[in-house]
């Protein structure tokens, strides 16, 4: 497989599958959407998830724990492209960097320093994700070395790389101001810790665009 298909199957399809489901069957209150209706395109997306429905509605853990180990796996794949398939002493950290964030930011949550909500769920989808990394990577290793040059150029590219995916996660359990102590929607993911409560009827938000 050529570089340009990894990227395309195991960087951009997992981004591509993580996003859509953000999008289409999380909470509006979010940053992301506030970003998404500074473009004006909030009442489409609207319109859009009430055609779609509630194909999720018994399968929380499509919606919220899914789309995290994706963007893992995708970050890991692109650091691991990045480095021409290798894994070094010097790389180490940036590769699995995005597992130590996951980690810690779902650390916080626990202990309610930040938004988002803590589940067993996340850690085992990121543990699921960190063996499908494996797994590629002992598909795609490929013996090369490169020069001191090429080696400061990725370092720097994995730092944007890291500093991406960061953001990305983080604005992605992010409340909008004045949404924080009310949830009309009802896609609170508090039932989430409850293996026999079910989510409301609204637990995908499909109109009511403020």
């Amino acid at each position: 497989m050529s570089k340009k298909m990894f990227l395309v199957l195991a960087v951009f399809l997992p981004m591509l599958v993580a996003s859509t489901l953000y999008i289409l069957f999380r909470n509006p209150d979010l940053v992301v959407f506030s970003l998404i209706s500074k473009i004006h395109a909030l009442p489409f997306l609207m319109t859009l998830r009430g055609y779609i429905g509630t194909p999720f509605l018994h399968h929380s853990w499509i919606v919220f724990s899914l789309p995290g180990s994706l963007w893992m796996l995708s970050s890991m794949n692109l650091v691991l492209a990045i480095w021409q398939f290798k894994i070094r002493k010097q790389n180490l950290l940036w590769i699995f960097a995005p597992v130590l964030f996951a980690i810690v930011l779902e650390e916080l949550q626990r202990q309610h320093l930040t938004d988002g909500t803590f589940d067993p769920t996340d850690m085992l989808c990121y543990v699921l994700a960190v063996l499908a990394f494996i797994g590629i990577y002992l598909r795609f290793q490929e013996p090369k070395t490169n020069n001191d040059a090429a080696i400061k150029k990725q370092h720097f590219q994995s730092f944007i790389c890291v500093l991406g995916l960061t953001a990305l996660v983080y604005c992605s359990d992010k409340i909008t101001y004045g949404a924080r102590d009310t949830d009309p929607s009802g896609t609170s993911r508090a039932a989430h810790h409850n293996v026999n409560t079910h989510k409301p009827s609204q637990y995908f938000p499909s109109s009511n665009i403020h």
